[in-house]
């Protein structure tokens, strides 16, 4: 069975990463879902957004925990070592609310990576993502992955029909049995830890998903679905598409 294909922060190598621009194209491309990573401003509103501070995506020091929506959602993200100042005045972080609205008007999966919010009181960010699929109908369209074990199991009690899966890069012995204690459905590992240490094929037996990042070598991902791979998240969907569909 062909892998489904996630876009790593959407087609990043052609927009401004986790911006709509960069979301639509990888749906355009042909990706199956979205890969996004989730943060909250100081005002409680959940953002799309993987680095906590715009240094790198906007070229400015503006740390997102610690400013209100209103502030951040005029600045720009053009992502300056990539593109210059080709995108500058047509890219920002957007709300996942946003994200949620256009979702209406597609059937693409996505896959929310939740990151640690050490400002934040534990499960905050967990409860309020919940409440907002719902509010959207998006439950059978969703799923969670994060390298914080206690963000897993925080969605676990909230909601335990939420689909969540372990990430890791640094290996993990045993670690589809280790996430399926953790009551995840899926193992995110890398590339390398898929393939050195046969993470895939013992997650296969298990009958548990295997979505592997950051997959950008298309013969690496040709492997990998020979050998079962459920997903492969990607910097590059297009070539995906064009690589294991033909």
């Amino acid at each position: 069975m062909t892998p489904k294909i996630y876009g790593h922060r959407g087609s990043r190598t052609r927009r401004p990463e986790n911006t709509m621009p960069s979301l639509r194209l990888a749906i355009e491309e042909g990706a199956d879902g979205l890969e996004i990573d989730i943060r909250t401003t100081a005002d409680g509103e959940i953002v799309i957004s993987h680095d906590s501070n715009l240094k790198r995506c906007g070229g400015i020091d503006f740390s997102i925990s610690t400013h209100t929506w209103k502030e951040l959602s005029c600045l720009p993200v053009h992502c300056p070592d990539l593109f210059g100042d080709q995108f500058i005045n047509s890219a920002y972080v957007p709300r996942l609310e946003e994200l949620f609205a256009w979702m209406q008007s597609n059937d693409c999966l996505l896959n929310i990576e939740i990151k640690g919010q050490p400002d934040r009181e534990y499960g905050y960010i967990e409860e309020a993502a919940l409440k907002l699929i719902a509010q959207y109908g998006l439950e059978s369209r969703i799923f969670f992955s994060s390298f914080d074990e206690y963000i897993l199991v925080k969605l676990k009690e909230l909601e335990p029909a939420a689909k969540t899966a372990l990430l890791h890069g640094s290996p993990i012995f045993n670690a589809g049995a280790h996430a399926e204690k953790l009551g995840c459905f899926a193992l995110h590992p890398s590339v390398n830890a898929a393939e050195q240490y046969d993470d895939l094929r013992k997650c296969c037996a298990r009958g548990m998903d295997c979505n592997i990042w950051t997959v950008n070598d298309t013969q690496a991902a040709l492997r990998l679905a020979e050998k079962g791979a459920t997903g492969i998240i990607t910097d590059l969907p297009l070539e995906m598409v064009q690589a294991l569909r033909g």
